[in-house]
């Protein structure tokens, strides 16, 4: 057939039934209970502390830190800032990426149910909140895990075509979103764990030749891509927000770190991730390890069990660190940030896909069932708790700029044929992380630090949120961007102790310096 009889719509169809009943009719179930689980990012509009970049999204707004095919999914959008479109195609994009790869875990166990439960625990994740965060960029996230997803569905074998598109889709993918990396890192190490369990007797090391080994050249293949696509483009990145790569000599140091950091990240309590569930996913974690382990003991005897227990140790252990594959290579020291740790995502679905292929005694099966409702139940809790403290701080960071607005219009010396650079000396009060400690609710590690304490307008860009409220004031850089906003921070403070000021809510507070209008926070 050629491409150009090529029909689409009769391909998916086909691919659907193949898969037998039921399979489209659970796609939109995740897709619907992620619409609910997230339905305050798609019903409101948020201000976050990038609000500057409503309502357009500039093309190349991502070339500095690498991330050149990011292009591709703005343009899905017409490089607009759209509301619920962009949320909506971030989930589409997300539960289809969830939805291949509980595909390729199935086939190893050929259990339909696994599908719905990893593609569930996989996109509700409460680290996902920080995707949508980002409104602008929700498709470039989760594009990024489409993408490296597909691209080691593709490389399961030698043959040149398909480890060329695979290691093509992994050069996109980190093209996209280089974080996406460990999310790729954590997938392969899933499906060599899976292949240490179910390849037939004799057959292990050929089976991973065959699937596995050809997944991790094509990753690696992948990466070098990216950097050979950089070096094409003239791109230098050497942001920590995306790959200033490790030198060797910090090395051993930092595969030391990373490996504290990556059992710590399974331990410690997160605002969204509070005891109980954090409880329950260790218990999720432990009990499917039990599984992996039994599993073996049942399937293989003599020198073939040991061998294999070794190596699943050692994939386990592997399993783990691959969540934090990125900070291996590159000095990003954001360990705990939501938006670097998209791989936890997969990592608990792994997990609870393990413990759905628990067949039995019956009352076991009973209590796994219990327990993957309930995780996935405090998800979407934790999802809607988060965006109801946004919603709630940005009622309160709006009415404070009101009242910070018209202060500054009641100055006597503002001059609104006059430019001015507006300095604020500190964030808001943080309503958002004093909602999320109430009730005596503490946590080890912080979540995102921008969706935990940014105010709508953070410190570079305080005067953005007046032109939102109708400020005739003249702002410098339209408000977007203060050049050297640390150093002016530091002067604004000087002066207004200096002059005896008093910090906000004060009437000396707001004053007029010179170009600069003052807030002494």
């Amino acid at each position: 057939m050629s491409i150009l009889q090529f029909d689409l719509t009769r391909y998916l169809k086909g691919k659907s039934d193949a898969l037998g009943p039921g399979i489209a009719t659970g796609f939109a179930l995740c897709v619907g209970l992620n619409i609910l689980s997230y339905l305050l990012f798609i019903c409101h509009y948020f201000l976050t502390n990038h609000a500057g970049r409503f309502p357009w999204i500039s093309p190349n707004d991502q070339l500095f830190a690498g991330r050149w095919f990011a292009i591709f999914f703005y343009s899905l959008t017409g490089f607009a800032n759209t509301p619920a479109l962009q949320q909506i195609m971030g989930i589409l994009l997300h539960c289809l990426a969830a939805f291949c790869l509980a595909l390729l875990w199935q086939r190893q166990t050929e259990r339909r149910s696994q599908i719905l439960v990893v593609t569930l625990v996989a996109t509700l994740y409460p680290a996902n909140l920080a995707a949508f965060y980002y409104t602008w960029q929700v498709g470039v996230f989760f594009g990024a895990i489409l993408l490296v997803v597909l691209g080691l569905m593709v490389a399961d074998s030698f043959r040149f075509f398909r480890f060329a598109l695979g290691s093509l889709c992994i050069t996109l993918g980190l093209a996209t979103y280089q974080p996406s990396l460990s999310v790729a890192a954590t997938i392969l190490m899933a499906c060599i764990v899976l292949e240490i369990i179910y390849s037939p007797p004799g057959t292990l090391f050929i089976s991973l030749w065959r699937r596995q080994i050809p997944r991790l050249l094509a990753l690696l293949a992948g990466g070098f891509g990216y950097l050979l696509s950089l070096r094409i483009l003239g791109l230098e990145v050497n942001s920590v927000h995306s790959l200033k790569i490790v030198t060797l000599s910090e090395l051993p140091v930092r595969i030391q770190q990373v490996v504290v950091e990556s059992f710590l990240s399974l331990v410690y309590t997160q605002p969204d991730i509070r005891t109980v569930l954090r409880t329950l996913l260790l218990v999720a974690s432990g009990l499917a390890m039990a599984e992996l382990f039994s599993t073996l003991l049942r399937r293989y005897k003599g020198r073939e069990l040991i061998m294999r227990l070794v190596l699943l140790t050692l994939a386990s252990l592997g399993l783990v660190i691959a969540t934090k594959a990125l900070f291996l290579i590159s000095n990003n020291n954001y360990f705990w940030q939501y938006r670097y740790n998209f791989s936890l995502s997969y990592f608990f679905a792994f997990i609870f896909f393990i413990l759905s292929s628990w067949r039995k005694p019956p009352l076991f099966r009973s209590s796994i069932l219990v327990l993957c409702c309930a995780t996935i139940f405090l998800f979407m809790q934790s999802d809607l708790l988060r965006q109801g403290v946004l919603l709630r701080g940005q009622e309160h960071d709006l009415a404070l700029a009101n009242r910070m607005l018209q202060r500054i219009e009641q100055l006597p010396e503002l001059d609104l044929s006059k430019e001015y650079y507006c300095v604020r000396t500190g964030p808001y009060p943080p309503i958002r992380m004093n909602m999320m400690h109430s009730s005596n609710k503490f946590f080890g590690r912080g979540g995102d630090h921008h969706m935990d304490h940014g105010e709508i307008t953070d410190v570079w860009n305080p005067a953005y949120v007046f032109t939102y409220l109708g400020s005739k004031i003249r702002w410098a850089k339209g408000g977007h961007y203060m050049p050297d906003f640390s150093e002016k921070m530091q002067e604004a403070k000087r002066i207004a102790k200096a002059q005896h000021r008093k910090p906000w809510p004060h009437n000396s507070s707001i004053f007029i310096h010179n170009d600069w209008i003052i807030i002494y926070m």
